[in-house]
């Protein structure tokens, strides 16, 4: 995107930049700026006023400028001196000590409105400060804060950085009052994270769905059926149990006292709603994730009757889950992006299924290689497209490794990948998809090393060309 004179030049630009600490530290933003902007120069006031006694404040006057923006959106970086590019990359900053019309000043810069946000944590972490999930440390109070010398200009190497937030723990987020929700969002933008991924369990409130004569009415929050009955309450005697703002037990606060039933999954769908609203005011993507072959109990009791209905329990799930699907993205039509994630450890093939020939099927509809012949150049085609070096699933050494428990997470993971990809590939979501502009997902829980290394150079073929 990429000596006498001299010497005279370089000692007035030094001179011109020294900062007096009596100076007032004013804060400039450009007439257009967008709300994560004009939200960064507030955190940046915020912050500065908890660091110095010198004033804080807005708007034109005597001081050292505090110069935010991109260098669309705030026209005076154009005048800033060191100059500064034209152009950056979308997540880059610049943090930079320098002179503006003549008077000191630093450039808080970013090359999206989001980025100049991390720029103004960049900023504080200068200064001192240090951002955690917990909380702020924030240095001793000072006289004056030192803005020479600053020179930082960074890219972030992972384009999206983020968490995976499994909902359904008393101690996670599924018990917490919507305000603290929204302040552990804006504690994920301080540390310049990016991106949220909601993981609904299908045993949990997260969206109402009905399917032919079903609906979902049952559901708490909280993973434990089977230990709690989905319910956690909160003995008087506990450590810090006056910290603890429920009545009686762990619930999100709000929705403490509701009854299962319909109207909580609505309220929970507001509440989600508005916290997804929250991280894109703070910069961060937001992507909601639910496992197709686990669907809710509500639903999951009746599938046996509508089994021949449909043509089978393959063709069922996936009219399903093209149906979850789409009322996920009813109850979400703020998220950024879906995705279908197989069931924890991906070992769900059918009872009863010939895993050898199901896996054959699956490498045939992919051009996969199957059997040990290098003399049939077809079965190699979708793997030689995808630019994959893929030995033969039933080659001597691979097939062993597959007879040795194996065949089970291998063929799981292959079926789900492609339940997934017919889903996104039906045209009831794959267009409404496009025409709203949401991202599909396909995310596999296989925690076996082994299996990983088996499934991953098939499923860079059966992904090429459909997901990016």
């Amino acid at each position: 995107m990429h000596c006498r004179v001299a010497v005279l030049s370089a000692l007035a630009f030094v001179l011109a930049t020294s900062v007096c600490p009596a100076e007032t530290l004013r804060i400039l933003v450009g007439q257009d700026a967008s709300a994560i902007e004009q939200y960064a120069a507030r955190e940046l006031r915020d912050y500065l006023e908890q660091l110095t006694d010198q004033a804080v404040t807005a708007g034109d006057g005597a001081g050292t400028r505090l110069v935010l923006g991109t260098p669309l959106s705030n026209p005076r970086l154009a005048d800033f001196a060191p100059a500064l590019p034209d152009t950056l990359a979308p997540q880059e900053i610049i943090v930079r000590s320098g002179v503006v019309e003549g008077a000191p000043a630093v450039a808080v810069v970013g090359g999206s409105p989001k980025a100049v946000l991390w720029a103004a944590y960049a900023l504080l972490e200068r200064l001192g400060v240090v951002f955690e999930f917990s909380g702020e440390i924030i240095p001793a109070r000072q006289a004056s804060v030192a803005l020479d010398g600053i020179d930082i200009r960074r890219s972030p190497s992972i384009e999206e950085r983020g968490l995976r937030l499994h909902l359904n723990f008393p101690m996670d987020q599924s018990a917490y009052s919507l305000p603290d929700f929204l302040q552990w969002v804006d504690r994920m933008a301080r540390m310049k994270y990016n991106y949220v991924m909601l993981h609904m369990y299908s045993a949990h409130p997260w969206f109402y769905f009905k399917y032919k004569d079903a609906e979902t009415r049952t559901g708490t929050f909280f993973v434990g059926s089977h230990m709690f009955g989905g319910r956690y309450d909160l003995p008087p005697d506990m450590v810090a149990r006056d910290k603890i703002a429920n009545t009686s037990q762990f619930f999100p606060p709000e929705f403490e006292g509701m009854s299962q039933g319909v109207d909580l999954y609505r309220r929970t769908e507001e509440r989600m709603r508005a916290v997804i609203d929250h991280c894109h005011a703070r910069g961060i993507k937001v992507a909601m994730s639910f496992e197709p072959l686990s669907p809710p109990g509500d639903i999951r009791a009746h599938l046996g009757e509508w089994d021949e209905e449909a043509g089978g329990r393959d063709a069922l799930m996936r009219d399903l889950t093209v149906q979850r699907l789409l009322a996920c993205m009813d109850a979400y039509p703020n998220a950024d992006e879906f995705q279908l994630i197989s069931v924890e450890g991906s070992n769900d093939a059918p009872a009863g299924l010939d895993l050898k020939t199901d896996l054959k099927r699956l490498c045939s509809k992919y051009r996969i290689p199957f059997d040990f012949d290098v003399e049939d150049e077809a079965q190699f085609a979708g793997a030689k497209e995808a630019g994959v070096n893929l030995s033969p699933y039933n080659a001597p050494g691979t097939a062993a490794a597959l007879d040795r428990g194996l065949y089970r997470p291998v063929v799981s993971a292959l079926r789900f990948v492609d339940l997934a990809l017919e889903v996104f590939a039906d045209e009831r979501v794959s267009r409404r998809m496009a025409a709203e502009g949401k991202q599909p997902d396909v995310g596999i829980y296989l925690p076996h090393g082994r299996a990983i290394g088996l499934c991953t150079p098939a499923l860079r073929v059966m992904i090429a060309g459909v997901c990016s």
